[in-house]
């Protein structure tokens, strides 16, 4: 799925434990009931105290391109050496000292300078309108025919809360028409429909940007698996397509989710929970989306679990 919390809807049941009416079924019932009841609550514990939780939406620079954007818009030539500088400290982890370079070349009206400090603040967590803030200073004193710069604005402002959902969708949209079927403009502009809760727009601009893409981007395959899974259409399909980004890319949170969400729609809600307990190891349980989506997996085993129990004992 994709890292924001996202509400889903059930699709077919499955059978979770065989009703033979036996005691020994209903023991066995209780017990996995116990199981994973006790799995989601050392999840959500350690949840509550992890010190840092993820942004709706993307962490930021969720795949290459807009890392790639970033570097393409120019600095004035005496602010590179302090850009460098800041790049390098952000790679070391040197926080304190991060922030003392991002001071200073927010002192700058320079628009490359201006969105390296956004995306300093934007990792630090600081709240987003002091990041939008030095974006839109950034736009005010840059060449507005620069698809690089627009691109990468439109994508921080994507990140933020939903207040500005509308001048992210402005940004991208401009990007995408200076380059004409820009592909990472209009996968970003299928993440913002989906934001926006336009599922069909979402699918629409996502289709796009796989075809630009051919199919070399697992960012946007995966997102395109979760837009159907949605929309409860091709889930066949999309649950191949799951399966095969987990194979070739294991170690990753987000489509280890997104597998989750499919065999959810699907009606597999145990092989969903499986997963999506391995997307939640692999983020270190800091992801509202995931754990929520965990949850919702589990409470619709349980709704299985308790409707196998209800039935009348074979005759």
């Amino acid at each position: 799925m994709l890292s924001s919390a996202t509400a889903s809807s059930p699709a077919r049941p499955s059978d979770l434990v065989s009703n033979t009416g036996d005691s020994l079924d209903a023991l066995i019932g209780a017990l996995v009931s116990a199981v994973i009841f006790a799995i989601v609550i050392l999840i959500l514990a350690g949840f509550a105290v992890s010190r840092y939780r993820t942004r709706s939406g993307y962490a930021f620079d969720p795949s290459r391109h807009v890392k790639k954007a970033l570097r393409a818009i120019r600095p004035t030539p005496e602010l590179l050496t302090s850009i460098k500088k800041l790049r390098q400290l952000r790679l070391r982890k040197d926080f304190e000292s991060t922030k003392t370079i991002a001071l200073e070349l927010s002192r700058h009206d320079d628009p490359a300078a201006l969105c390296e400090v956004a995306v300093v603040r934007y990792e630090m967590k600081e709240e987003f309108s002091t990041i939008a803030e030095l974006l839109e200073r950034a736009l005010q004193k840059a060449d507005q025919g620069d698809a690089d710069l627009l691109f990468f604005v439109g994508s921080m402002f994507l990140y933020g809360s939903d207040e500005y959902l509308d001048r992210a969708q402005a940004l991208l949209e401009r990007s995408n028409a200076l380059r004409a079927n820009y592909a990472p403009a209009l996968a970003q502009l299928g993440f913002l429909w989906w934001k926006k809760r336009d599922v069909s727009k979402a699918i629409a601009y996502s289709e796009r940007a796989k075809a630009l893409f051919r199919d070399e981007e697992p960012y946007v395959e995966n997102n395109l698996a979760y837009y159907y899974a949605a929309a409860q259409r091709n889930l066949e399909d999309e649950l191949d397509l799951a399966r095969k980004l987990v194979r070739s890319n294991p170690q990753n949170a987000d489509f280890h989710d997104t597998l989750g969400g499919v065999l959810y729609e699907i009606g597999d809600y145990h092989a969903a929970i499986r997963e999506l307990l391995e997307a939640n190891r692999l983020s270190g349980g800091a992801d509202v989306g995931i754990v929520e989506n965990l949850r919702l997996a589990v409470s619709k085993a349980n709704e299985e679990l308790e409707k196998t129990r209800q039935k009348p004992a074979a005759v």
